[in-house]
């Protein structure tokens, strides 16, 4: 494991980072903080962090976390090039992160944040999801068979804005990674951003159109003054 400092610029004056190739263990989490000493379950504050498999070429089949990696995250990056166990990002509440697989019961009870699967989930993803997105790569048009769907509603990516943040963030994971599967994706971007489904929750979804409403009467009535 090698932790090193990231430009201002990218990531904060404080913003400490951890890479890793291998296989992380049980809890491995996204958050990192200046004056951090572990990495693990316990780590306090804001992180980045990419994990790297042995072998890139068949990262998408290898497992580089055990189960409840990134679990009960607040805030940070982490970069999976492969696949976790179960429970990925359980509870997450603010953090963003990128993986090419996850187990059973991914995304469950997430409240915030932003989670990119770019392979296959286990069965009962999202239950219990109340907030935050998640993007399945649905590559075989089965996803929905393996997602719960009592509080979430299923739907294709959605403007060009949300295309584009989403590919920004796999190029990103590219970058940090070396993903092969992530440089197939964005090879044919056009052809995989018809495969991907986005998660969200519809309670959260209420939200956002409450504030994209609210926003648009602003300035309706900021343009009659």
């Amino acid at each position: 494991m090698q932790v090193y400092q990231f430009g201002v610029a990218a990531h904060g004056e404080d913003a400490l980072g951890v890479q890793h190739v291998g296989h992380t263990g049980r809890h491995a989490r996204g958050k990192i903080s200046a004056g951090f000493t572990e990495y693990d379950h316990h780590a306090p504050g804001h992180v980045f962090a990419a994990v790297i498999a042995d072998s890139l070429n068949d990262s998408h089949s290898s497992t580089v976390a055990n189960g409840e990696a990134f679990s009960s995250t607040t805030g940070g990056e982490a970069f999976f090039s492969g696949v976790a166990g179960e429970r990925f990002a359980v509870r997450n509440s603010g953090a963003t992160a990128v993986v090419e697989g996850v187990g059973d019961h991914g995304c469950e009870y997430m409240t915030r944040g932003t989670v990119i699967v770019l392979g296959r989930t286990g069965r009962n993803f999202a239950a219990g999801m109340s907030g935050g997105i998640a993007y399945v790569l649905d590559d075989d048009g089965t996803f929905n068979t393996r997602c719960n769907t009592g509080m979430v509603e299923l739907g294709p990516l959605g403007d060009s804005e949300e295309a584009k943040r989403v590919h920004a963030l796999i190029v990103r994971h590219h970058q940090y990674t070396g993903s092969k599967l992530a440089e197939r994706i964005l090879a044919d971007w056009d052809g995989y951003a018809a495969k991907f489904v986005k998660v969200l929750p519809t309670e959260y979804r209420a939200v956002l159109e409450r504030q994209h409403l609210g926003t648009n009467n602003d300035m309706a009535r900021l343009a009659a003054v």
